[in-house]
């Protein structure tokens, strides 16, 4: 990732990005006003998982400290668990198990999948979510994204949240893989849509999807939703 594009990209959405007022289409509008823009404090009973995720960022090597998203970043994905109430969750690529945590505590009652190929980081997701007693399962994958036999069991994938591990043509293929399991419900969550030229031409090109019918670019997070008898649409927004 290039820290000079990243700036570059952060002061041209700042450039761009609208507020609530430019927001009209009524669920994108309660939607972003409600879970975006909330004016909420870190619950206290989210303070032992805040504490768990600043313990790993000191106790890992910087390589994965890239994976774990801030305490605000989790904080929203919290927040849009709790508006959507999924009753299922699929992380792919582990964020240390510190995303999926934050998630399950706003619907305690979703299953929880992890997906991750390399095994010292689905370890380490694994370790966290226990020393939290929240564990699914979580899954080392190759070459598929989930297998039949799991797909029977977990549909429809309530909140798809993908990690900063994939670029260009295997998140391409990620998102159409889980395609299947969507429903007008469903929501997909971007990590760091902006780090690079090859993760905008990406995003860009999911949100031209057909499935999709609107479209959330609040810079660390691209958000999509499956709504049907909605008008296309696409916002920038503050965040």
């Amino acid at each position: 990732m290039s820290q000079a594009y990243r700036i570059l990209s952060q002061f041209k959405f700042r450039w761009k990005a609208q507020s609530k007022y430019a927001v009209h289409a009524p669920f994108a509008f309660d939607f972003y006003t409600k879970v975006i823009c909330a004016k909420q404090k870190l619950p206290l009973k989210l303070n032992t998982i805040e504490s768990l995720r600043k313990t790993t960022l000191r106790e890992h090597a910087k390589a994965i400290r890239k994976q774990i998203p801030s305490c605000r970043d989790a904080f929203l994905l919290y927040r849009i668990v709790e508006y959507i109430q999924p009753t299922h969750i699929l992380e792919i690529g582990t964020s240390e198990g510190i995303a999926p945590m934050f998630m399950m505590y706003a619907q305690k009652e979703a299953r929880l999948i992890n997906s991750e190929e390399k095994w010292q980081l689905a370890k380490i997701a694994h370790q966290n979510q226990m020393a939290s007693l929240f564990l699914d399962y979580c899954i080392a994958w190759k070459n598929e994204i989930i297998t039949p036999e799991e797909a029977k069991q977990n549909l429809p994938l309530g909140v798809v949240y993908f990690s900063n591990m994939f670029f260009g043509e295997d998140l391409s293929q990620l998102f159409v893989d889980c395609l299947p399991f969507v429903d007008e419900n469903s929501v997909f969550i971007f990590s760091r849509i902006h780090t690079s030229k090859l993760m905008e031409n990406t995003w860009n090109e999911i949100i031209r999807n057909e499935n999709i019918s609107l479209s959330l670019d609040i810079f660390h997070f691209g958000i999509v939703f499956f709504k049907k008898n909605i008008a296309k649409q696409h916002f920038n927004l503050k965040y």
